[in-house]
């Protein structure tokens, strides 16, 4: 298919459906769900994933691969105040085919509520539920990185969406032949202006990745990663069978504050989606386009290097995605989730996909209540 093809059906679509900047992971989001019972009551929550995602990508810039497996979050939970709520619990990740687990870690947290606003400090509600768009955060980071512990500042009013996040991920001590890691950001989603049918936001989402420390043996350079997005959303609700029609459109960022001899250090891009949602199917089409744009947690195809092979470089990425999926109902609180997601690489007149079927389950129950 001709270049010139290819953009008259990205505008085509553009136009006949509303632009969107982000795919629905509603039923991934919350994935940490914490007590919803009163004070003085211990309960029991927990998350199944099961998963399967297939990448069959031979390009340079994204490696082709399959995720196999399961994953359990589970956490105790005991609220000693109506705004307080203590969590101890355990990650397990078993992938298929392999006799070992991919990775067995107690989860420690404490919350506290006030209206709207929720503080968190040690095991964060992480990943997906930072709502980022897929350039800075990549989907399949709910597989690859489920946990994230730190400090975390939520707030979500009549719509109006606010995270502030720092996740500590890798700690140093004194002569650590390592650097420290540390992750960060802040998404935050304003409403605008909003009627019966039309929502209008202004979000704005900044990430900040540094990898230094003073007390290191570690003598490679600092790196300090700052990646930012503005967009500009307008929802379109309730249209006959159309449950919602989006429009977004965001500018993209990059810098690396660094003395390591790389090849860029700052980068731009946009990014463009056009998705229509249903109770029978929902559709997104997403136009990218970058100049040196690098984000150390987005998604692979967004980069202008392969994060595995970082020699293979394309400073320039234009991509048309088009996303198919579904979210199946099996009963409450238990899905099945299938993706299917086709792209082409505009610039190397190349096809290729993805595709992935996700089950999952979360629940909690009391176990007991403490009288006062």
């Amino acid at each position: 298919m001709k270049k010139t093809s290819i953009i008259y059906l990205f505008c085509f679509l553009l136009i006949s459906n509303i632009l969107s900047g982000q795919i629905n992971n509603s039923v991934f989001e919350n994935s940490q769900k914490d007590s919803v019972f009163s004070e003085k009551t211990l309960s029991f929550s927990f998350q199944y994933l099961g998963f399967l995602q297939n990448r069959e990508y031979f390009s340079k810039i994204a490696d082709g691969f399959t995720l196999i497996g399961n994953q359990l979050n589970t956490k105790f939970i005991y609220k000693p105040a109506k705004e307080v709520e203590i969590g101890l619990g355990g990650f397990f990740w078993k992938d298929f085919g392999n006799e070992k687990f991919s990775k067995i870690q107690p989860t420690f947290f404490l919350k506290v509520s006030k209206k709207f606003t929720e503080l968190r400090f040690g095991n964060l509600n992480s990943n997906l539920n930072h709502q980022l768009i897929e350039p800075l955060f990549n989907f399949e980071r709910l597989i690859t990185n489920n946990l994230e512990n730190g400090l975390q500042v939520t707030k979500n009013k009549n719509g109006n969406f606010f995270d502030f996040w720092i996740d500590w991920q890798k700690m140093a001590y004194f002569g650590s032949p390592y650097k420290e890691e540390i992750w960060g950001g802040i998404n935050w989603k304003p409403i605008v202006y909003q009627n019966k049918n039309i929502e209008i936001k202004t979000p704005i989402q900044v990430t900040l990745k540094h990898r230094g420390g003073q007390i290191v043996t570690d003598s490679s350079a600092l790196n300090t990663y700052f990646n930012s997005a503005i967009g500009l959303e307008i929802k379109v609700k309730q249209l006959g069978i159309i449950n919602n029609l989006k429009f977004q459109n965001y500018w993209l960022n990059f810098k690396n504050q660094t003395n390591a001899n790389e090849l860029y250090k700052s980068g731009s891009g946009v990014y463009l989606n056009a998705s229509l949602e249903s109770n029978y199917f929902n559709t997104m089409v997403s136009y990218f386009k970058g100049k040196s744009f690098y984000s150390p947690t987005g998604g692979d195809l967004f980069q202008y290097n392969n994060k595995n092979r970082p020699k293979n470089v394309e400073k320039d990425r234009q991509l048309v995605i088009i996303r198919l999926y579904k979210d199946f109902k099996i009963i409450d609180n238990l899905y099945i989730t299938a993706r299917f997601e086709p792209y082409y690489d505009i610039n190397n007149q190349t096809f290729e996909h993805s595709e992935g079927i996700f089950i999952n389950y979360k629940d909690s129950f009391s176990i007991f209540k403490k009288n006062k």
